[in-house]
C-alpha cells in the first residue's frame, strides 16, 4: 500500500456527521431506487512511533472572548479574555511548503451560546499541545462530552484513544483491544511478510461508524490490508465508552450492515438478513433489540432504508408502492420496457421502533421513475429528508426534493436543496468534499459547503424557524482543501488537517 509523508488520518463528526483521509480506497457506486450502498473507506499509513503522553493544563473558564494582542509595545488583555496566538493565514498548501504552527497560548473557551448563531470566528491552535499523528493514522470525531482522536499505528498494529473536553488539551486512554482483528492479520503476514519487509505494514484502519447515545458512544470499524479497491477487509469490530477514553468490545448483531445512527433516543440500525430487512434498536450499544418496520415499508416494491435517532423518537425513510403497473414500450429496441408502477417517497416516526406512524409531506408525488428517498440526521432536533427521482432517458439527470423537521413527526420544504444526498453521507467523520456535508452534532449541527477556493467555502446553521442561515466566518480560516474535516462539539467546531494541526471555530450570535 503506497504511503505518504503525511500519512492517512480520517476525522468524522457527530455527527455530524463529518474523518479526515490522506489515503482512500475510491470505489463509485451507482444510485439506484433500492437501498443505497455506501462506500466504506480504507487507510494506510507509515511510522511506527506512538503518539506521547499529553500535559493537561488548568480548567478552562467558561469565556468565549478572545482577543489579539495589541502591537508593541504589547498591551494587557481585556478582562475575562486571552491573548489569541500569532498567526499568519496559511497559503495553499498544494501550492507551497506547509507553514509553521502557530505561536502563543491557548485560548480560553467556554460552551458553544444558545440563540441563533450568525458567525464563527476561527482561532488556530498552537502546535505541541495534541496527540503527535505524524506517520500514523488519525480519526477525530466529535460528541456532547467533548472531542476524540483515533490513533492507529500501523506497526505496532495498535488504536490509542485520546480525548479533550475542550479541543485544546488531550489525554490518552488504553489502547482498544483489536483481537477481533487476530485472525486476519496473521492471514496477512502469512502471505507475504517473510519476503516483503513492508508487508506488515501495509495495514489500515477504517471506521464505518460513530455514534453518541443516551449513555455511551459507539465506534465501529476494520482493518484492510493493501491498497485494493473493494479488497477484502477484517470484519467489523465494536467498541463502546461512556467517557471517549475507555472502549470495551460490543457486540451488535451481525445481521447489522447499515449506518448506525444515535441519538437521546439510542441508537437505531436496519440488518438485511436472509433478503428480509430488520430494524433493531439499543440504548447502551451493547444489548440490541429487534424493532418493528411499518407494513408498507415492507410490502412488495417497498423498501426503508436510513433510519436516524433523534429527541423523542426515531425516524425512518422509505418508498412505498401506490399502484402496481406494467411494462410499456419496448425499452428504445433494446429489449426491456418501461416499468409503470407507481411509488411515493414516504417518511415515518416511531417513539420506540416497534410503532410506526407515517408523515404526511407536501410535494410528495407519485412517479414511476426511479426513486429514493433518505433521512439525515443533523443533531438530536433537526433533521433532513432528502427525495430523488432519477430520468429514465439517457442524460441521467436527477430532481430532488428536501425537506427539514425539528421533531421527525411534521415536515417543511426545504427550499433551495443545500443538502446534496450524493454527498450528505460519505462515511463517518468524513471531510465530504462537496456541497451540502452533514457536520452532524449531538446539540447543534452545521451543513458545510467545501470549495478549492478558501473565500467561498462555507458553513451554514439551523435557526430556530428551520431556515439555513450561512455563517459569517473571521479570524484565523483554516485553508479549506479535501484533508480538512470538521467536526462538531461542546466548545464549538474543530477543523483538523489530517490532525496534524487544529483550528477551533467559536459560534456567535447577534
Amino acid at each position: 500500500m503506497a504511503g505518504s509523508d503525511r500519512g492517512l488520518r480520517t476525522t468524522f463528526g457527530l455527527a455530524t456527521s463529518v474523518l479526515i483521509v490522506l489515503w482512500s480506497a475510491a470505489c463509485s457506486a451507482a444510485i439506484s431506487p433500492s437501498p443505497e450502498a455506501m462506500a466504506q473507506a480504507a487507510t494506510s499509513a507509515l511510522a511506527t512511533a506512538s503518539p506521547p503522553a499529553m500535559t493537561e493544563t488548568p480548567t478552562v473558564p467558561p469565556s468565549l472572548a478572545v482577543e489579539t494582542p495589541a502591537p508593541t509595545p504589547p498591551a494587557a488583555p481585556a478582562p475575562n479574555a486571552t491573548a489569541e496566538p500569532d498567526y499568519t493565514p496559511p497559503p495553499d498548501p498544494d501550492a507551497t511548503a506547509t507553514p509553521p504552527l502557530p505561536r502563543g497560548p491557548l485560548p480560553k473557551l467556554g460552551q458553544v451560546p444558545t440563540g441563533n448563531w450568525t458567525g464563527i470566528k476561527w482561532i488556530a491552535i498552537p502546535g505541541g499541545h495534541a496527540p503527535a499523528v505524524t506517520g500514523d493514522q488519525a480519526t477525530v470525531v466529535g460528541s456532547g462530552q467533548g472531542y476524540s482522536e483515533f490513533i492507529w499505528d500501523p506497526s505496532r498494529r495498535t488504536l490509542t484513544p485520546w480525548f479533550s473536553a475542550d479541543g485544546l488539551t488531550w489525554k490518552a486512554g488504553a489502547k482498544l483491544d483489536t483481537s477481533a482483528w487476530a485472525s486476519y492479520l496473521k492471514d496477512w503476514d502469512g502471505a507475504g511478510a517473510a519476503s516483503d519487509p513492508q508487508w506488515h505494514d501495509d495495514c489500515g484502519f477504517g471506521a464505518t461508524d460513530f455514534a453518541e447515545g443516551p449513555q455511551a458512544m459507539l465506534l465501529r470499524g476494520y482493518v484492510e490490508c493493501g491498497a485494493t479497491c473493494g479488497g477484502a477487509g477484517s470484519a467489523a469490530a465494536t467498541w463502546v465508552s461512556p467517557d471517549g477514553l475507555s472502549w470495551t468490545p460490543a457486540t451488535i448483531p451481525e445481521v447489522v450492515s447499515g449506518a448506525i445512527s444515535g441519538g437521546s433516543s439510542g441508537f437505531v440500525a436496519l440488518s438485511t438478513a436472509n433478503s428480509t430487512t430488520e430494524l433493531w434498536t439499543s440504548q447502551d450499544g451493547r444489548a440490541w433489540t429487534k424493532g418493528s418496520l411499518p407494513p408498507e415499508a415492507v410490502a412488495p416494491g417497498a423498501w426503508a432504508n436510513t433510519p436516524v435517532s433523534i429527541a423523542g423518537g426515531f425516524v425512518l425513510a422509505g418508498v412505498v408502492t401506490v399502484k402496481k403497473g406494467h411494462e410499456s414500450g419496448d425499452g428504445g429496441g433494446c429489449g426491456a420496457g418501461v416499468d409503470l408502477t407507481e411509488h411515493q417517497a414516504a417518511l415515518w416516526w416511531s417513539p420506540d421502533g416497534t410503532t410506526w406512524t407515517r408523515d404526511s409531506l407536501s410535494r410528495a408525488t407519485p412517479t414511476y421513475l426511479g426513486i429514493s428517498m433518505d433521512a439525515h440526521r443533523i443533531d438530536d432536533h433537526t433533521v433532513v429528508a432528502i427525495e430523488t427521482l432519477y430520468s429514465n432517458t439517457d442524460t441521467g439527470s436527477t430532481t430532488t426534493i428536501e425537506w427539514v423537521s425539528s421533531d421527525g413527526k411534521s415536515w417543511t420544504v426545504l427550499n433551495g436543496n443545500p443538502v446534496d444526498e450524493t454527498s450528505a453521507w460519505e462515511g463517518p467523520g468524513s471531510p465530504c468534499p462537496y456541497a451540502g456535508c452533514i457536520v452532524e452534532g449531538w446539540d447543534r449541527g452545521l451543513i458545510y459547503a467545501w470549495n478549492s477556493d478558501q473565500s467561498a467555502a462555507t458553513v451554514s446553521a439551523f435557526n430556530d424557524r428551520l431556515a439555513l442561515v450561512t455563517l459569517k466566518q473571521t479570524g484565523a480560516l483554516p485553508w479549506w482543501d479535501q484533508n480538512v474535516g470538521l467536526v462538531m462539539g461542546p466548545s464549538g467546531i474543530l477543523a483538523s488537517d489530517g490532525g496534524t494541526r487544529f483550528w477551533i471555530g467559536v459560534p456567535t450570535v447577534g
